[in-house]
């Protein structure tokens, strides 16, 4: 009769080997075996050999040189033989979740609402600085050089349907001539401003440069243009030439601001 080592290789063999073909008795001695060489080997004192000598219980690497490849998932293990419960533990390893893990559509869908944050944003952004108004100064911080009353000139012929609230102002050989009623097809209040050598004796007719403006809501009735060859002399010599003239109505009273041109003209 062989010795237990040599029965127990050779169920062993049988059991894990690449032709295995154990039936149930002999699974039931290998079983019985193993629990006799472990108990052998509890009791007895640890001895140090190369590892995978005859006598021990096979390593993994020897059962994987029995059998080819294909061959290790199909070898059932003896019944009733339990793995140890360390070998059952799930592995401590860092777990790199894919993009179909729950975590990674959880960030997908906040990267996602993220973004349709920032665009809503960006669009918020570029509609308010296409609708938002430049401020445009509406002073332009002239330098005013006169106020004008009354003149007790008569009221030029050319003027005579204008109303009673008409009034005449003179200004360095210009006329200005506040109106109220209907003038041009305009009602309310307006000035107009032209050379008075223009205007016939009668004042029945008025010929070359004439400036003409009417009140708006809040803004005033303002006259404004830029002094040239074709008005007065004393206008020229008073204001210059090229430079602003502004005629500004305010009540009863006239208003005249001089601008000189900007270092840009």
């Amino acid at each position: 009769m062989s010795s237990p080592d040599a029965e127990l290789r050779q169920l062993r063999q049988r059991a894990y080997g690449r032709h295995a073909d154990l039936d149930a008795a002999g699974r039931h001695r290998l079983e019985e075996l193993e629990a006799l060489e472990r108990t052998a080997r509890s009791s007895a004192p640890a001895a140090v050999g190369p590892a995978g000598a005859d006598g021990g219980e096979p390593d993994q690497g020897d059962r994987n040189r029995d059998q080819p490849d294909g061959d290790a998932a199909e070898a059932s293990p003896a019944p009733g033989h339990s793995p140890d419960a360390d070998s059952l533990r799930a592995p401590s390893a860092t777990v790199i979740e894919g993009p179909g893990s729950r975590r990674g559509v959880r960030r997908r869908r906040w990267l996602y609402a993220a973004s349709l944050v920032l665009v809503a944003a960006v669009s918020a952004a570029v509609t308010w600085s296409l609708s938002t108004v430049a401020p445009v100064v509406t002073s332009s911080g002239a330098r005013q050089v006169a106020t004008l009353e009354q003149s007790g000139q008569p009221v030029p012929g050319f003027f005579s349907s204008a109303g009673e609230g008409t009034r005449v102002y003179e200004f360095r050989g210009m006329t200005i001539v506040r109106t109220e009623g209907s003038f041009y097809g305009t009602a309310g209040e307006c000035i107009m401003a032209y050379p008075s050598l223009n205007a016939s004796a009668s004042g029945d007719a008025i010929t070359g440069p004439t400036y003409y403006g009417c009140r708006a809501g809040d803004f005033p009735a303002t006259v404004q243009f830029t002094v040239s060859a074709d008005d007065p002399a004393e206008l020229r010599d008073s204001v210059g030439e090229g430079n602003g003239a502004q005629f500004v109505l305010d009540g009863d009273i006239v208003g005249v601001f001089v601008s000189e041109p900007s270092s840009d003209d």
